[in-house]
């Protein structure tokens, strides 16, 4: 295992051996019906990154300083805003979504509209 499978650098009991300053980050969770049930899409990151080589992941990313003013086509639906706000309160919930947007286009190219429809969320 290299510390790049465990970025805390915690031991088997779970003790730290490191500090890690944790970041916001949104992933969208994109599926849709297939022929046989639902697909769900993913990528492989790249065996050459340093943040978790050749791993599975969903579409998304960290939060960047601008995700908070970005424009949206539309807010967040009111029960989806309430969720997403109760651990860091609304501002962060919409930057949140608007990173999850963002990130989805630039790994995917799939768009959520210019500027982005977060009621599609």
């Amino acid at each position: 295992m290299t510390e790049f499978d465990n970025p805390g650098g915690a031991d088997i009991a779970g003790r730290t051996t490191r500090q890690v300053r944790p970041r916001h980050a949104a992933s969208l969770l994109v599926w849709r019906e297939g022929k046989d049930g639902p697909e769900l899409l993913m990528g492989r990151r790249h065996k050459s990154l340093r943040f978790m080589p050749d791993v599975m992941v969903f579409p998304g990313g960290r939060v960047d300083p601008g995700d908070a003013a970005a424009a949206a086509a539309s807010e967040l639906r009111p029960e989806v805003l309430a969720g997403l706000s109760r651990v860091g309160g609304t501002r962060l919930a919409r930057a949140c979504a608007l990173a999850a947007a963002r990130e989805l286009h630039e790994e995917t190219g799939l768009s959520m509209g210019d500027p982005p429809a977060l009621a599609a969320l």
